[in-house]
């Protein structure tokens, strides 16, 4: 994250020089005026992406966790192996993408892959529909709304074997990720 004041300075050289040890690494600049038109699709295509000081506190953690989370598979496999995770008589395998119950494995999309890890790590909880576009997707538009439903029924499908593992739709809302013991 990189104060907008200071961008054509030395933080603006260090951050440079951190992109070349690191190419998938996203810079977020917060600033009170965004850069210009024509500036914009190429900052984008180097992974800068810019915002208002005048967001709230919530929209920033909403983008921060969506670079995150868009970043996902490369931070899992530049570190170290991602856990399995029980769910229900699931086992989820995050490094390789796999859910397997009994001897059955099914190797998940990554997106499928991002969104079980999201909804799981908020077991029994309510997750707004928005926070899942914008950590996910990275955006809340409509067509990402409809490929949301799309994944969200492949999950279903997939955990169906187990009756203890629910993806509840909260009307108006969001989901909520049920799994009793």
């Amino acid at each position: 994250m990189v104060d907008g004041e200071v961008w054509h300075s030395d933080e603006m050289i260090a951050t440079t020089q951190l992109r070349h040890r690191n190419s998938r690494l996203s810079v977020l600049v917060l600033a009170d005026k965004k850069p210009a038109e024509n500036e914009v699709g190429q900052l984008k295509s180097r992974n800068i992406h810019f915002i208002g000081l005048s967001i709230g506190q919530e929209a920033l953690i909403d983008k921060v966790l969506s670079l995150i989370y868009q970043n996902a598979s490369y931070v899992v496999s530049a570190t170290c192996e991602a856990p399995l995770v029980e769910i229900g008589s699931f086992t989820f395998d995050q490094a390789q993408q796999q859910l397997t119950i009994q001897d059955e494995t099914r190797e998940l999309t990554q997106r499928e892959a991002l969104l079980l890890e999201y909804l799981q790590s908020r077991r029994n909880e309510v997750v707004r529909r928005e926070s899942i576009l914008k950590a996910i997707w990275g955006e809340d538009n409509y067509f990402a709304g409809r490929s949301l439903d799309v994944f969200i029924s492949r999950l279903r499908k997939y955990l169906q074997q187990d009756s203890s593992i629910l993806i509840e739709n909260i009307h108006g809302v969001g989901f909520r990720f049920a799994v009793s013991d």
